[in-house]
């Protein structure tokens, strides 16, 4: 992975630059200009690291193996501990295993987020944000501590460490020696100032690196530990993505979409262009069907003259058939019972029904029998006899 590193000792410094790659596995930091910096950034995971005073470095155990439930209970595993309240502060947390203590990294929400602008300001955009002090080298045996002109740094192990000013160093070197030893103490900067706070205690003092060399063996552990992680602010994650290697596919996309989407419209036009020509058939014929006819719509159009159509046809399906052959045959029959009269003539489900009016029920026989005789089936539909006559409605059909 390659690495540019930016250390910052305050918001106004001049930065302090460095770079790993996979081929240059250590390097120096130099001062430099942040247009210098924007230079070097494509291609490259960019890591800031700030004043050890932001940020505080804890451990604890927490005993759910989830890690959502590790993330939530984290907070008030170290309330006790944390001089701010837990809702205006960001945790940042790692566990190797789920049998390990977790390694916390918290800062304040607020100074997270001018860190990040601060970057942004410079048109650099951040990927890992630590705390100074893990920009040392872990030691092979011990500790690394940095004595500087003000503040003294330890790094403890790949994910512990702490920083304190001079002063305080006097009290907290010993106190951290006393309850967990190290083998030895690499010093770098002023060695004889940790000799004389340790000069009671037997422990080996040995030449450390300086704070100024950065590696990627002792930087890259730590990144697991980034300030960044699980951190919103209401922000799209997408702004933080590199999308410059996505533009052609972005490009040729657009353009297919363009195309597709010409292509629609102009099959869309076409439709629309064929379904008026088709309405305006439709109207024409209807104006020449049904004279009188007031439907507008194409629609409504055919289905009315539908409807007269199937009410000329005596409501006739596809599956009809025509009358005239039963009316054909009916109608000699007529002739002959000239004292039938007929009153309705109707013709549906391939039926012809005939209501008629007779002196009396035997001419109604006497018709059927006539009727069979010319293949023809007759049967009373429905029958009303008064003193004078009577009235019937005979539904007549070929014979089978």
């Amino acid at each position: 992975m390659q690495l540019l590193i930016i250390k910052l000792t305050s918001p106004d410094a001049t930065p302090l630059f460095a770079g790993l790659t996979s081929k240059k596995a250590e390097s120096s930091f130099v001062p430099c200009e942040w247009e210098d910096i924007r230079k070097y950034q494509r291609g490259s995971k960019v890591v800031l690291l700030i004043p050890d005073s932001e940020v505080s470095l804890a451990e604890t155990k927490i005993p759910s193996k989830n890690k959502k439930q590790m993330l939530q209970a984290i907070p008030f595993a170290l309330e006790d501990t944390l001089a701010e309240d837990i809702d205006d502060l960001h945790f940042s947390a790692y566990r190797e295993n789920d049998d390990a203590n977790v390694k916390v990294a918290v800062i304040n929400r607020d100074r997270l987020s001018f860190w990040i602008d601060l970057l942004k300001e410079k048109d650099i955009t951040v990927h890992y944000i630590l705390p100074s002090l893990f920009g040392l080298t872990i030691a092979e045996t011990g500790w690394s501590v940095d004595i500087g002109e003000e503040e003294a740094q330890v790094r403890q192990g790949p994910h512990n460490g702490f920083a304190s000013s001079l002063d305080v160093l006097d009290f907290l070197l010993p106190q951290a020696i006393e309850e967990h030893e190290p083998e030895a103490l690499y010093v770098s900067g002023d060695s004889l100032r940790v000799t004389r706070i340790l000069q009671n205690q037997d422990i080996d003092i040995r030449a450390g690196t300086s704070s100024f060399l950065v590696n990627s063996e002792s930087l890259e552990p730590a990144l697991e530990l980034n300030l960044l992680n699980n951190f919103s602010r209401g922000e799209s994650a997408l702004k933080n993505i590199n999308w410059s290697p996505w533009k052609p596919v972005a490009v040729i996309g657009s353009l297919l979409l363009a195309t597709w989407v010409g292509m629609f419209m102009w099959q869309n036009n076409q439709a629309r262009a064929q379904l008026e020509k088709i309405e305006s058939q439709i109207t024409s014929v209807y104006r020449s069907a049904i004279p009188g006819g007031k439907q507008t719509d194409a629609d409504a159009q055919l289905s009315s003259m539908t409807s007269t159509l199937s009410q000329l046809q005596g409501n006739l399906n596809a599956a009809s058939v025509s009358p005239l052959p039963t009316i054909a045959r009916l109608a000699p029959l007529l002739k002959q019972f000239n004292k039938m009269s007929i009153k309705e003539l109707g013709f549906k489900r391939n039926k012809l029904q005939v209501k008629v009016e007779t002196p009396n029920l035997s001419m109604l026989d006497q018709f059927k029998q006539a009727a069979a005789t010319s293949q023809l089936e007759v049967t009373i539909g429905s029958s009303k006899t008064t003193a004078d006559n009577v009235e019937s409605t005979l539904v007549v059909q070929e014979a089978i």
